[in-house]
């Protein structure tokens, strides 16, 4: 459901908001995001032995199946504007927008030290964080 439209949201009732505690995105980020790029989510809860692996490409639910991932969650984006080839002529150059995607890493990760942080670029693992207890 986190890939439909107008579906993510878990606030029902004022008090939810006090009730929160996941670093999840909000609105329709992931499906905004999933319109546009090929995305790879993988996820399993702590006390479940198998986990989930859902492909979406272009809004489209290309693949999703059972599979053996680590306890968390995991977005992979790739090909960003993929389908939209005029949207990426406003791009800048790779090196400047790897440099806009690793600020704003740092900015998250450095908020959440409690969370682990992983970025990879081109299959080259860039910073790997664990979580400070």
């Amino acid at each position: 459901m986190s890939f439909e439209r107008h579906a993510t949201s878990k606030i029902k009732i004022a008090e939810d908001l006090f009730k929160l505690n996941t670093k999840g995105f909000r609105g329709e980020a992931l499906a905004s995001i999933a319109a546009i790029a090929h995305v790879s989510l993988k996820t399993k809860q702590h006390d479940q032995q198998i986990g989930t692996k859902i492909n979406v490409e272009g809004n489209k639910v290309v693949g999703q199946e059972q599979a053996v991932v680590p306890e968390g969650t995991t977005i992979a984006v790739k090909n960003l504007f993929f389908n939209i080839p005029a949207r990426r002529n406003f791009l800048k150059s790779n090196p400047v927008e790897t440099r806009h995607i690793i600020d704003e890493f740092h900015r998250v990760a450095l908020a959440h030290p409690s969370i682990a942080f992983t970025m990879t670029h081109n299959d080259d693992l860039v910073f790997n964080l664990p979580p400070v207890m």
